[in-house]
């Protein structure tokens, strides 16, 4: 489990070092720090191998459908707990 984790975490860091546009991948960086998921409460690397092409989807573009998109984006609402959240 630790191997594909740190695969992971390699893969993102070759493709930001590696990336012809590296200011793009700058901001999917700050976003991901911004809306903030992480393994230890997200344990599915293909739910944030997602919400990092999402990212970089809604990276550039209108705030308002980055927002609704990340809301309900399938990482944030492991992380956010919003099946057993009844508030």
């Amino acid at each position: 489990l630790f191997v594909i984790i740190h695969q992971t975490k390699e893969l993102w860091l070759k493709q930001m070092i590696r990336t012809k546009t590296p200011f793009f991948e700058k901001l999917v960086l700050f976003w991901h720090d911004y809306f903030a998921t992480n393994y230890s409460t997200v344990p599915r690397t293909d739910a944030l191998t997602r919400q990092n092409s999402l990212l970089r989807q809604y990276c550039k573009g209108n705030l308002r459908d980055f927002v609704k998109a990340i809301n309900k984006d399938w990482a944030m609402m492991i992380f956010l707990d919003t099946e057993d959240n009844q508030k």
